[in-house]
């Protein structure tokens, strides 16, 4: 009687040690699946404070772990009024699915001329800057490029509620808390998105935002980016 149940109870053990095998496995694929960016070239629509300032176009280069963000200004004939082309380029790190900003910097199109970089300062916790005052910021925040945010667009939404992060870009760093995040349809001139919506504000000015639809599934590039305040808002809109 011993033996006949060892005979059935081996294989059974076998078959759960199995399944349960393929469980664990299936789990750690999933969960060692992460988001990447392929590299493209993107151009986005500019509407300043209601008024059409030409287009943005964001050139997305990686090579291995490393990301560089090139988003060069195409101004409108009336935006050349009151705002110089300009070039501003961002380097990221991606390791073991952590994106961390590097430096930046911004040139102006006409002449070459690097009038604005800085530096992230892992060990010190700060924002250097050339020719202005280092920013400090803590452990719990995430530091991300504020023209083209591939911290946000890389992170999974359940990790970025509530999180405050420190929005960099070579003239300025500013504080945002991400608040809620949302799925909705949108419609833009380069087609219609399944999104999800990321709302963002300042803990110190509620009135000053960020808003930013990223396209679900695969490249989930930003389909629309809007931020400013009210009466002063930037609109970013995919066009192609």
């Amino acid at each position: 009687m011993k033996k006949k149940f060892s005979k059935i109870w081996f294989p059974i053990t076998i078959a759960k040690y199995l399944i349960a095998m393929i469980i664990a496995s299936a789990v750690i694929s999933q969960h060692a699946i992460a988001i990447e960016l392929k590299s493209q070239t993107l151009r986005y629509s500019v509407d300043y404070r209601g008024t059409d300032a030409g287009a943005l176009n964001i050139e997305v280069i990686r090579n291995g772990d490393n990301y560089t963000i090139k988003a060069v200004s195409d101004l409108s004939l009336v935006a050349q009024l009151f705002l110089k082309s300009y070039t501003i380029e961002t380097q990221f790190s991606s390791v073991n699915s952590n994106v961390s900003l590097l430096s930046g910097k911004e040139s102006l199109n006409q002449s070459g001329e690097t009038i604005r970089e800085f530096m992230i300062n892992q060990e010190a916790r700060e924002v250097e800057y050339k020719d202005a005052d280092n920013v400090k910021f803590d452990a719990a925040t995430r530091v991300d490029a504020d023209a083209f945010p591939l911290g946000m667009i890389l992170s999974k939404t359940d990790e970025l509620i509530g999180k405050p992060f420190l929005s960099v870009s070579p003239k300025r760093a500013r504080l945002f808390v991400v608040k809620e995040a949302a799925q909705e349809e949108v419609t833009v001139p380069a087609g219609t998105f399944n999104t999800t919506l990321i709302k963002s504000v300042r803990p110190d000015d509620k009135n000053r935002f960020v808003q930013i639809w990223l396209k679900s599934g695969d490249n989930p590039v930003p389909v629309k980016i809007v931020s400013g305040k009210p009466g002063k808002v930037t609109t970013l809109t995919l066009t192609k």
